[in-house]
């Protein structure tokens, strides 16, 4: 697992592009909406996943329950929050985290390789999206 939230993109776009292809059939990055659009640019067979809150009352519970945010990070992160939130529908998979233990096992699951196929019922939370052309 990589991980580049707060990295400018062209970091994310070199090592997309010219590392990930080479050595590795899975690759979990974990980035911000810029990086994954940037990731998505450079492969655009690469599968996108968004990490959803169960709901908007739920992330701002989390938040305050971890106790860790001033009052003005809080914000700031939920306005991050809901600009990422309004662009979840460019992600190619949406995994919703309502229990930590079932949004792990989606996330293994799609790096396996065993993700439901487009339309498939029964696997709840996860839904593939069609790849919007760019």
């Amino acid at each position: 697992m990589a991980s580049w939230p707060d990295r400018p993109t062209p970091a994310v776009d070199r090592t997309a592009a010219e590392v990930f292809p080479r050595r590795a059939r899975a690759v979990l990055i974990e980035v911000d909406l810029a990086g994954a659009r940037a990731v998505k640019r450079m492969l655009p067979d690469a599968v996108t996943v968004f990490l959803a809150p169960p709901d908007w009352d739920a992330l701002q519970r989390r938040l305050a329950e971890r106790g860790t945010e001033t009052p003005e990070l809080m914000a700031r992160r939920l306005a991050t929050a809901e600009a990422e939130l309004a662009a979840r529908d460019e992600f190619d998979v949406v995994v919703v985290n309502s229990r930590l233990e079932s949004a792990c096992a989606e996330l293994v699951s799609l790096l396996v390789g065993n993700a439901p196929k487009p339309g498939a019922s029964g696997r709840g939370e996860i839904a593939k999206r069609p790849a919007t052309p760019t």
